[in-house]
C-alpha cells in the first residue's frame, strides 16, 4: 500500500527518552513514509512545527496556525502558535492540546496551504493511489476531524460552479475522523469528485472502526492519561478497492442492518438498488432514468459467503445470502431470480471502487454563500377564523401566550440558521389589539434574541391576516449573512405566485430565485416523528429542540413582565396615588359589569380569579357579593 502519512499526538502522556527515540525511529523508518509530525520537530523554538520525512525529500511541510472563521469568513482573531499548548509529554516525547475553544469565531487549526501543498507527495489523489493516516490522540469529547486533505468547500448545494463567482466546489480527498456517525470511532472518508455522493450533498463514501474510544478528561491524572492513548487510522487500498477505520489496530467488521433507513446511508441503499435495475432490460419499477451512473453502488456479488434459506415452499425459495460487502434477500421462483432486496451494508471495511479526487488547480476553496449569518427576521403571521375556534384557544393558561404558541418556531429556525446554542431575550411585548371580546388572548407579539455567538433575532407573530390573502399566513424568514442574504417566502409570493416554498438569494455573484416546491419538508418531518418514537436525535437534537422551547418561554415571561414595569413607570411618571385611582375605576367598572351580569342571571353562583401575569392586583368574585365594590378588590403593591 502506497503512500502513508503518519501523524502524531493531541493529548499528553509520559514516556522514558529512550522509548520515545525508539518509537519515533519505528515510524520515520516506515516504508512508504511521507510525512510525520510529532510536535518536536521545528523550524525553530518557537516557530512553525515541521515533519519527518524520508531522507532527500523536498518538502518539511511546515504547519502554519490559523483560525478559519477569519480565514473563511473576517471574523475573529489570528491564532498562533500559543493556542496549541505543548504538554511536555507523549508517545513521541511530545504533544499538543486542542482546545474546545468557547469563542464562535475562533477555530484554530494548523496546516499546510494549498500552495506548499499541491503535487507534493502529500497530496495524494488520482487513480491507483493508496493511503494510511495514523494519529495518536486522546479523545476529550465529542467528534472530530484529525487529519487529512478534506475542504468541504462552498458547494453543498450546488451542482455546478459555472455560474457561481468566488466560490470553489468541494476539495475534498481524504481525512481521518474521530467519530462521524459513530462517536469515537476512527472513521476514514475519502471522495472521488471532491464533492457529493449518491446525489447526497456529502461525499459519503466513509467507513468506521467497530470499536469505539472512550472520553478522557484532559484534567486526568498523568496516571490516566499515560493509559489512555489511543491510535486513529484510516487505511484505503486501490488494489482491494477496500476503505477501513482502525483503532488500536483492530478494525472489526462494522454491518448495517435496513440501510434504507438511515439518514445517510440510505443514498448508498438506494444507489445500490438503482445499479441493479439499470441492469434489467426496459424501464423497471422504482428505477430513476436521471440517477448518475457513476454513483451506483454494486459491490461485488458474484460468490456468496454463506447461504442461509429463511423459506421455502413448492417450487418458491427465499435466501439470505452473505456477499463481501453485502447481505441480500434473494427470491427464487422454478430455480429463476425473480426478487432481490437489500438486508445490509457492510460500513468496515467499506467498498470504494474509485480513484481520490484529483482538484483541477491549487486552490484552497471559498466562503459559504452568503457568508456568516449575523441576523434571522422571522414573520410569522395567521389568520384567526375566530368563529371556528373552541373555547380553549382563547384561554391562557391552555394556550400559553402568543409568543410560546407560535414564536417557537421562529426561536428555532434562528438557532439553526445562525448555529447559535444559545440566546438572550432583549426585548418581548405582546398585546390585544383587536379583540376586546377574549380578553386572555394575545393577537401581537414580538421579541428580540442575542446569539451566544454575537448573531441576532427578531421575530414578529401575529392573527391578523386579511381575508384578502390567498392563504392563512403570509410567512417569510430573512437571513443576513456578511457576503448576501437569502428570503424565504413560506406560503405565496404576494401578488405574483400562489405556490409557496420560494427561496430568494442574494450574494456577490447576483440574484437568484429557487422554488423548492416538493423538494422540502416531508422528510425532515418524517425523522421527527421517529425520533419521538424512537427517542433519538436525527432530525434535530433534544439539546436543541428544548433550547428553542426555553427561549421561547422565556420571551414569553419578559413580556408578561414588559406590563409591570410599564405600571411601575408610570407610577414614577404621575404618581402611586393617580395611577392606582386609574387602577380603581377600571375595577369598578368592571365590578359593576360583573354585578349587572350576575343580576341578570348570567352567574347563579360562581367563584374565579383574575390575576395579572405579576401578581400586583386581583379581583375575586365569590358567591355571595357585597353591596360595596370596595369589599371585592384586593390591591398588592
Amino acid at each position: 500500500m502506497r503512500p502513508s502519512l503518519l501523524l502524531a499526538c493531541i493529548l499528553s502522556a509520559t514516556a522514558a527518552a529512550e522509548t520515545v527515540q525508539e518509537r519515533v525511529s519505528t515510524v520515520t523508518n516506515t516504508p512508504g513514509l511521507v510525512a510525520f509530525w510529532d510536535f518536536t520537530k521545528r523550524e525553530a523554538p518557537g516557530q512553525r512545527f515541521t515533519a519527518h520525512v524520508p531522507a532527500g525529500a523536498k518538502h518539511d511541510y511546515a504547519l502554519d496556525a490559523g483560525n478559519y472563521v477569519k480565514d473563511l469568513w473576517g471574523q475573529g482573531p489570528a491564532a498562533g502558535y500559543a493556542d496549541f499548548p505543548l504538554l511536555g509529554a507523549g508517545p513521541f516525547g511530545e504533544a499538543i492540546r486542542i482546545k474546545a475553544e468557547t469563542n464562535p469565531d475562533f477555530r484554530p487549526l494548523l496546516f499546510v496551504p494549498r500552495a506548499r501543498l499541491h503535487d507534493t507527495p502529500l497530496d495524494i489523489k488520482g487513480a491507483g493511489q493508496a493511503v494510511t493516516v495514523v494519529v495518536w490522540a486522546i479523545r476529550e469529547s465529542g467528534n472530530h476531524a484529525l487529519a487529512g486533505i478534506w475542504h468541504e468547500g462552498t458547494d453543498l448545494k450546488e451542482k455546478t460552479t459555472e455560474s457561481i463567482a468566488k466560490v470553489e466546489r468541494g476539495q475534498r480527498q481524504y481525512a481521518l475522523f474521530a467519530g462521524l456517525n459513530k462517536e469515537g470511532a476512527a472513521c476514514g472518508h475519502i471522495s472521488e469528485n471532491g464533492a457529493s455522493s449518491f446525489t447526497n450533498k456529502y461525499a459519503l463514501h466513509k467507513c468506521n472502526s467497530a470499536a469505539q474510544s472512550p472520553k478522557v478528561p484532559h484534567d486526568s491524572t498523568p496516571e490516566v492519561l499515560a493509559k489512555s492513548w489511543q491510535t486513529f487510522a484510516m487505511t484505503f487500498d486501490s488494489k482491494t478497492q477496500q476503505l477501513t477505520g482502525w483503532l488500536d489496530g483492530q478494525s472489526g467488521d462494522r454491518w448495517l442492518d435496513n440501510p434504507q433507513k438511515d439518514r445517510l446511508v440510505s443514498y448508498a441503499a438506494n444507489a445500490w438498488l438503482q445499479g441493479r435495475l439499470a441492469k434489467i432490460p426496459g424501464q423497471q419499477e422504482g428505477e430513476d432514468p436521471k440517477f448518475p451512473a457513476d454513483q451506483y453502488y454494486n459491490p461485488p456479488e458474484d460468490k456468496a459467503v454463506s447461504v442461509k434459506v429463511l423459506s421455502e415452499k413448492e417450487n418458491r425459495r427465499v435466501e439470505l445470502r452473505e456477499y463481501a460487502y453485502t447481505k441480500v434477500k434473494v427470491t427464487l421462483v422454478a430455480g429463476q431470480e425473480t426478487a432481490r432486496e437489500l438486508v445490509s451494508l457492510r460500513l468496515n471495511p467499506w467498498w470504494y471502487p474509485h480513484g481520490i479526487y484529483q482538484p483541477k488547480n491549487d486552490g484552497t476553496g471559498g466562503p459559504f454563500t452568503i457568508g456568516r449569518v449575523i441576523q434571522v427576521i422571522g414573520l410569522g403571521p395567521h389568520r384567526l377564523g375566530k368563529a371556528g375556534r373552541p373555547a380553549w384557544f382563547f384561554e391562557r393558561a391552555k394556550y400559553g401566550g402568543i409568543l410560546t404558541d407560535i414564536g417557537s418556531h421562529q426561536f428555532e429556525q434562528f438557532l439553526t440558521y445562525t448555529g447559535a446554542t444559545d440566546a438572550t431575550v432583549t426585548q418581548a411585548a405582546v398585546g390585544n389589539f383587536a379583540n376586546p371580546d377574549k380578553p386572555e388572548f394575545e393577537d401581537f407579539g414580538e421579541a428580540s434574541l442575542l446569539g451566544d455567538n454575537g448573531s441576532s433575532n427578531y421575530i414578529r407573530v401575529d392573527w391578523f391576516t386579511p381575508a384578502g390573502l390567498g392563504t392563512w399566513g403570509d410567512g417569510r424568514t430573512v437571513i443576513l449573512g456578511t457576503k448576501g442574504y437569502i428570503e424565504l417566502r413560506k406560503y405565496l409570493d404576494v401578488a405574483r405566485d400562489k405556490t409557496g416554498d420560494n427561496v430568494y438569494i442574494v450574494d456577490e455573484t447576483g440574484e437568484r430565485h429557487v422554488n423548492v416546491t416538493g423538494q422540502v419538508g416531508f422528510r425532515f418531518f418524517g425523522q421527527l416523528i421517529l425520533d419521538c418514537l424512537n427517542r433519538t436525535e436525527t432530525a434535530m437534537t433534544q439539546a436543541h429542540a428544548f433550547k428553542a422551547a426555553e427561549l421561547c418561554l422565556r420571551a414569553q415571561l419578559a413580556a408578561n413582565r414588559r406590563g409591570e414595569s410599564l405600571l411601575r413607570s408610570m407610577a414614577e411618571s404621575h404618581g402611586a396615588s393617580l395611577v392606582r385611582a386609574q387602577m380603581e375605576r377600571v375595577l369598578d367598572h368592571s365590578h359593576r359589569a360583573l354585578k349587572k351580569a350576575q343580576s341578570e342571571g348570567i352567574f347563579r353562583s360562581s367563584e374565579a380569579t383574575e390575576s395579572l401575569d405579576d401578581g400586583t392586583v386581583s379581583i375575586t368574585p365569590r358567591k355571595a357579593w357585597c353591596s360595596s365594590a370596595a369589599s371585592n378588590r384586593a390591591y398588592r403593591p
